[in-house]
């Protein structure tokens, strides 16, 4: 085996070593483990593995929040998407910048990351969770018909999918547009609607009740 081939096996194996360390929340670890990694890939010209990398790094600043060096490593990573075609790792990064920008409340910027990936190469459950997200944005942002259409394809695939988790919350995000726009059975019908999802989840069983009872 070439020095080339042992060094990318021992990468391999530290990346491995790097993750579980980030399942576990030992994120100094984890970090250290990746920021090592990174400057060996980049040094051999690894480009892909540099990329995933840098996911990486970004993913534990985040879970760190840590927001804005989130930013600054997706940013670099985003350098590798010109040499790199891998729409799966694009949409990785573009979706955690649009939840990064989301929590610093740089709803704009979020917003276009989300729109960025939205599109019918992506599989139906990650359309329908795009729009979920973007109905978030567009409901702070009292952008109520748009956000209607976001959240009525995201329920329709959730439905299609037979996600209940995802139902209750889409059922719940609508009956707060069709309450902000003076729909008050229809909001109702919705909370009704995610009430008996839930019978199986006392906790959320009664945030909905409660819910039912403000409309």
């Amino acid at each position: 085996m070439r020095d080339t081939e042992k060094i990318a096996v021992l990468l391999k194996e530290l990346n491995k070593k790097a993750i579980l360390n980030l399942r576990k929340r030992n994120f100094k670890e984890a970090l250290l483990i990746f920021e090592k990694c990174f400057l060996f890939e980049e040094k051999l010209g690894f480009k892909e593995q540099s990329l995933k990398t840098l996911i990486n790094i970004a993913n534990t600043y985040y879970l760190e929040k840590e927001y804005k060096k989130t930013i600054l490593y997706l940013e670099k990573a985003l350098n590798y998407l010109n040499d790199i075609n891998n729409k799966e790792l694009e949409y990785k990064i573009f979706d955690l910048m649009g939840n990064t920008y989301f929590i610093m409340e740089d709803l704009k910027k979020a917003s276009d990351c989300f729109l960025s990936i939205l599109n019918p190469g992506i599989s139906e459950s990650k359309q329908a969770a795009l729009s979920f997200k973007l109905t978030i944005i567009l409901l702070k942002q009292k952008k109520y018909r748009q956000a209607e259409v976001k959240i009525n394809k995201a329920l329709f695939i959730f439905e299609k999918l037979k996600k209940k988790k995802e139902m209750i919350n889409s059922f719940r995000q609508r009956a707060v547009i069709y309450k902000k726009t003076a729909r008050r059975n229809l909001a109702i019908n919705d909370l009704k609607k995610a009430l008996t999802l839930a019978a199986e989840t006392p906790s959320l069983k009664k945030i909905i009740e409660k819910e039912l009872k403000l409309i």
